[in-house]
């Protein structure tokens, strides 16, 4: 990059080497990994100012972007939520971005629960329809447990919503179900039922 500030290949590999420290913070530094998102989300303007291959590959980068621009402190989560629907809309059929739509309008000061959990259901719902259909279009990675987080997210809110209205509770079994049956491990859905 000092030879050459333009090119796209190395910002990207910098950007998933700084990316790889952000789940291994430095234990006497707590806000290491906001820095590193910080720095991370300035990379990515930069690699955005320079042309991709094609809308998938540009698609893959914004969608890696809001994930990593969530841990650190340049957006609000309302900005990030604007950011994610946006590239849902643009791209109907990445599935990550769907759930990461979802697990952003989770953080959101005031967003309502049934908001919360209609949108981790069609993120559910997008997973399967790209699974079924034997997976993405284009060559870009899937993160195959993004339908059992999906369905774990959207297990979470429909408990929430059987607190008030018990009548919930059969989605948050249907939605446990589902998840396990994608490979979710049983810990991440342990208790969730019993909040109903």
């Amino acid at each position: 990059l000092e030879r050459n500030p333009n090119n796209g290949r190395a910002l990207e590999f910098l950007i998933l080497s700084l990316e790889s420290f952000i789940p291994h913070p430095n234990d006497g530094d707590p806000d290491e990994p906001q820095r590193i998102a910080d720095e991370c989300v300035d990379l990515y303007q930069r690699r955005f100012a320079l042309p991709f291959t094609n809308d998938s590959q540009r698609y893959y980068f914004v969608m890696r972007f809001i994930d990593t621009a969530r841990i650190g402190t340049l957006f609000t989560p309302e900005e990030l939520l604007g950011m994610a629907d946006a590239l849902c809309k643009a791209n109907g059929d990445r599935p990550e971005a769907f759930f990461l739509r979802a697990a952003i309008a989770a953080t959101v000061p005031g967003k309502r629960t049934n908001e919360i959990y209609d949108l981790a259901k069609e993120a559910a719902v997008v997973c399967e329809r790209v699974r079924m259909a034997g997976g993405l279009k284009d060559a870009s990675p899937l993160d195959m447990s993004t339908e059992w987080k999906a369905h774990r997210l959207a297990a979470i809110a429909a408990a929430h919503l059987a607190k008030k209205h018990p009548e919930n509770l059969p989605l948050v079994r249907d939605h446990i179900a589902a998840g396990l049956t994608v490979g979710g491990p049983w810990m991440m859905f342990k208790g969730i039922a019993d909040d109903g």
